[in-house]
């Protein structure tokens, strides 16, 4: 009797089972995973699925809510009051160092963005950032609308405001350029995917031949 664990399994090319081949007396077993070991296999996969989908919704609310957060800030410097654009005052130390801090920012959220979907088409991402933008511009909207509601119902002394039409204006109207060097970012992230998948490669190949290698040495 021989342990067959450490033998390595050869795939049967008519059936498709792992089959071992005792090196002693040379009969062939298939191998069988225990079901023990086959349910805490599928346990640690899913928990890792669960993980991955809940860190992927939070780094994308996250970077949604960064490019809504940054747009906002520099909404003064860009745009007037009537809701149309204005050229910043980059003579403005202040001015200047709060938009590049913002674009900046944008477009380090689009190439996070990227990153996390790189097993998605750049488009399909893009296209789902820009639907998400507008969506929660609608709901923050509708947030400050109902904040007035619940002011007036209750008689607060609370200095909060409704977004007139204006001022939805210039929220829109600030967030297309934010977009904008969202993509760029985006397109870094493609960039860095690329190394990232070209330096996997090689270590997956180096991993492939070093087991060869040690698999030749048993033989």
């Amino acid at each position: 009797m021989r342990e067959l664990a450490r033998v390595r399994a050869m795939r049967d090319p008519h059936y498709g089972l792992p089959i071992v081949v005792c090196p002693g007396c040379h009969n062939a077993v298939v191998r069988v995973r225990h079901p023990d070991r086959v349910y805490w296999s599928a346990m640690r996969r899913l928990r890792a699925s669960i993980r991955q989908l809940f860190l992927t919704l939070m780094f994308t609310a996250l970077c949604v809510g960064a490019v809504i957060g940054m747009t906002f800030w520099i909404k003064p410097a860009v745009t007037n009051r009537r809701g149309q654009y204005v050229l910043p005052d980059f003579a403005e130390p202040s001015v200047l160092t709060q938009v590049l801090i913002a674009a900046l920012i944008v477009c380090l959220c689009g190439c996070i963005a990227r990153t996390i979907y790189a097993h998605r088409h750049f488009v399909v991402v893009l296209g789902l950032f820009a639907t998400l933008v507008p969506i929660f511009l609608t709901i923050d909207a509708s947030v400050g609308s109902l904040l007035v509601l619940i002011r007036d119902a209750v008689g607060a002394d609370a200095n909060i405001t409704r977004p007139n039409s204006t001022e939805l204006t210039r929220r829109f109207m600030v967030v297309l350029p934010g977009m904008l060097l969202f993509a760029a970012g985006m397109g870094v992230g493609t960039v860095f995917n690329s190394l990232i998948k070209k330096s996997s490669g090689k270590r997956i190949t180096r991993i492939r031949r070093r087991r060869r290698q040690r698999q030749s040495r048993q033989d």
